[in-house]
């Protein structure tokens, strides 16, 4: 279970992040069945309905480098490269000071 205690309402410092960004963040393995390129595609369309930032944070490890190389095609694509933070594989401890 998740142990509400470890979590506080404080901002941790990932990077640069202004209050009124909207934040998203996806914990899992990073494949196509995760549906991890219909959250791509649905950035840019959010971007052009709230007048916010957005930020990803991807926390997981990609399944393949062929998988990962499609992601940040697919980025590019979009024009959301600087929308995006990869974080890689995060243990539950890390986890805490991301949420």
């Amino acid at each position: 279970g998740v142990s509400l205690e470890k979590y506080s309402n404080e901002i941790q410092n990932i990077g640069e992040i202004k209050r009124e960004s909207l934040i998203i963040i996806f914990v899992g393995r990073l494949s196509e069945d995760k549906g991890i390129e219909v959250l791509l595609n649905a950035i840019p369309i959010t971007k052009n309905n709230i007048d916010k930032d957005i930020i990803v944070y991807l926390v997981g490890t990609a399944v393949s480098n062929q998988y990962f190389t499609k992601l940040l095609k697919v980025s590019k694509e979009l024009g959301i490269e600087r929308n995006l933070v990869f974080l890689g594989y995060k243990d539950q401890d890390e986890l805490v000071k991301i949420y």
